[in-house]
């Protein structure tokens, strides 16, 4: 009887390695799940005044314990005193302990999302009163920079280990239980020489046994690199909040727990190690992408299915191939053909529709996590997914030729010795591809889904492109009472409802980006407070005895000081009309003057004041002198004057002279403009009336 050699070098198997191998090759280093959208200042943004703060925006919810930020100043390298907190679940906020001086400044920030646990880390440059290094661009690392090919291989020799020991225990409690496996039929008895069944069993059994000691052993190392990799380095505490914290982190904790369990009762309790095994991985879908992909339910169960199918037809046939491959070695024909007849179809039974559970959801997912066409060859992701599904297919294609053509043939004894061998060829090159798939599985969660990114890109336009500088602010109804003061760098601003007894309204903190503030801030004398309106916003209630107190007092904390606002909290509300003549009245006045000087002072930082002089001269023109005055500093410095008149303006810096240009795009100034007050009045209050000199 001929001998046929079965394990040769195939071109199926190279031909896996270079897809792959193709796909990293021209997969960009797109940014990862966490990463950078803006900030403020923006990159390479030049500033007139030290920022009060510096607010970063990113992709995906953050991870509040693991994601940070760090200021530097450029010329001398040394970190910069600042407070990092995040406002909102996809910012950061970045806020300096003193004003900052003139100078070029670098944030390096490191984000771990909460979904996915992934971390990334970039940087971005801004000056003050300097010229910008490092140009407008931000810098972030790749979704594989670092040691990040160390984590994707680990993740991936140990997605190999646990399809083939999920698969193993998922077909043994679907095929039935007895005191042999699947894989050993009785039939095949009868064509195999003394030993060879007790071989492939007990080689069997410690193929799984192995899968399962490596898929518990490389899960706890893949953890531990992520850990590391979302704490920044070997942290203890910052592994330890990855590891008990972090969604993600949980999730492939968890992942691992189950499949300890499993190993244990694989022996003797089947059914409860198959449940066991299909729970972990269970657990490793909320691990990845579809935890954080949208809708969120349907892709959690649409990718589990694709991971338990996907474990009974790929762990199945490296199963087949790694058990029975060495024993049909130059054996003889009619073994070949029982394995063949009582094995390969008993698994096709299972693995026919396990392979189409692996298409349709994998189809779904890569919908729900692609969102468009063009993604698959636009973005990392998409092409590390097509290298996943050219691979898929070429296993499919191998299968189908030797299950559905050569495989009839060669059992009704109508098939050469050559497409015998191409049978067994194809069968075991089909877990070489298997393992390309496993490293494409692996790369893929490296990768941000092109959806998750798109979608974050469109929430982070629409914030910007909305009309929000400074951000809108509701108008006061009738039986309200709008008023603001001054609380260290931020406007507080309240809308209040009285009663007899008792004061109700919201409180809004804003900043000098006219943004909601995240500083801290207490409402005095307040008994019920929420902070349902959102960020740098409390509603407050306040309820007294007598009548309700005239002032409303808020303590703002900003860098380590406390500012007291004080809110009039009485007005006329029959008197609005009046209060409105009033107005008129004293724009009218104003308008009327011949000549005009008006000094101004604006505090938006702590210690640092604008002061700005103007003069007016009817009925076109004016002049000005800007200055900043320092708490530390006997005298202002000025920074710049002006002189106007109509449509000619001209200005000079200090050191420089005289330039001239057109004022106003080439409109010409009138010093009636100056006062207009009444076209943004929206709601005006009489708060009392105090009469001088009988007026």
């Amino acid at each position: 009887m001929p001998r046929i050699a079965l394990m040769r070098p195939n071109t199926i198997g190279r031909s896996a390695t270079l897809a792959v191998v193709l796909a990293l090759t021209v997969a960009p280093a797109a940014f990862a799940h966490s990463a950078f959208l803006g900030s403020s200042p923006a990159p390479g943004q030049r500033l007139t005044d030290s920022p009060v703060r510096v607010m970063m925006r990113f992709t995906e919810a953050l991870d509040r314990r693991l994601s940070t930020a760090a200021l530097y100043d450029v010329s001398s390298g040394k970190r910069v005193p600042a407070s990092v907190i995040a406002p909102r679940a996809q910012g950061l906020t970045l806020t300096p302990a003193s004003p900052l001086g003139k100078g070029a400044y670098r944030v390096e920030w490191h984000s771990v999302a909460a979904d996915d646990g992934h971390a990334l880390e970039g940087s971005f440059s801004f000056g003050v009163r300097a010229a910008v290094v490092g140009g407008s661009r931000s810098h972030q690392s790749g979704a594989l920079a670092g040691a990040g090919w160390v984590r994707a291989l680990v993740r991936a020799l140990f997605a190999a280990a646990l399809f083939v020991f999920a698969g193993a225990l998922l077909l043994a409690a679907a095929l039935g239980p007895g005191a042999r496996s699947w894989l050993t039929p009785s039939a095949v008895d009868a064509c195999a020489s003394a030993g060879v069944v007790d071989r492939v069993e007990r080689r069997y059994r410690a193929l799984v046994l192995d899968a399962g000691l490596l898929a518990v052993g490389l899960g706890s190392v893949s953890v531990l690199l992520d850990g590391a990799n979302a704490a920044g380095g070997i942290a203890l505490p910052g592994i330890r909040d990855y590891l008990m914290h972090n969604h993600s982190g949980v999730a492939r904790v968890t992942l691992v727990v189950f499949v300890a369990l499993a190993l244990a009762a694989r022996r003797r309790f089947r059914r409860c190690a198959a449940l066991l095994v299909a729970c972990g991985l269970a657990a490793l879908t909320f691990a990845g992408h579809a935890d954080a992909a949208s809708p969120r339910g349907p892709a959690i169960v649409t990718d589990w299915i694709h991971l338990v199918a996907g474990a009974v037809w790929l762990g199945g046939i490296a199963l087949i191939v790694l058990t029975w491959m060495p024993a049909l070695r130059h054996r003889s024909r009619e073994l070949r053909l029982a394995v063949a007849r009582h094995v390969l179809r008993r698994f096709g039974r299972v693995a026919l529709p396990a392979f189409f559970l692996v298409v349709v959801t994998g189809t779904l997912n890569a919908v729900i996590e692609l969102g468009r066409v063009s993604a698959l060859w636009e973005t990392g992701y998409g092409r590390v997914l097509l290298a996943k599904i050219a691979l898929v297919a070429m296993i499919a294609a191998a299968s189908c030729v030797h299950a559905f053509i050569l495989r009839p043939r060669m059992l009704a004894g109508a098939s050469a010795p050559e497409h015998e061998r191409r049978h067994w060829r194809l069968l075991s090159s089909e877990p070489v591809l298997a393992a390309g798939v496993a490293l494409a599985a692996a790369l893929l969660v490296a990768f941000p889904p092109p959806a998750n990114v798109s979608s974050a890109l469109a929430r982070d336009s629409a914030s910007l492109a909305a009309p929000c500088d400074p951000c809108p602010l509701p108008a006061a109804k009738a039986d309200e009472l709008a008023v603001a003061e001054q609380g260290g760098s931020n406007v507080v601003a309240a809308w209040i409802r009285r009663g007899p007894h008792r004061l109700t309204g919201k409180i809004r903190l804003i900043d000098t980006y006219g943004q909601p503030s995240s500083s801290p801030f207490e409402i005095e004398a307040a008994k019920q407070v929420t902070v349902s309106c959102g960020i740098g916003c409390r509603r407050f209630s306040i309820t007294s005895a007598g009548r309700p107190p005239g002032a409303l007092v808020v303590n703002v904390l900003e860098r380590g000081h406390e500012y007291a606002a004080s809110l009039p909290t009485r007005w006329r509300p029959d008197r609005s009309s009046q209060a409105r003549s009033i107005l008129l009245r004293a724009q009218a006045t104003m308008r009327r003057l011949r000549t005009v000087r008006e000094d101004e002072r604006v505090q938006s930082i702590p210690g640092i004041t604008a002061v700005t002089r103007y003069r007016l001269r009817a009925p076109n023109r004016f002049a000005f002198v800007n200055a900043v005055s320092r708490a530390d500093a006997a005298h202002p410095r000025v920074e710049g004057a002006s002189v106007v008149v109509g449509k000619t303006q001209w200005f000079r810096v200090p050191g420089s002279g005289w330039r001239r240009q057109d004022f106003g795009g080439g409109l010409a100034f009138r010093s009636r403009s100056w006062f207009t007050w009444t076209s943004y009045a929206q709601a005006v209050r009489l708060l009392g009336v105090h009469h001088e000199g009988g007026r």
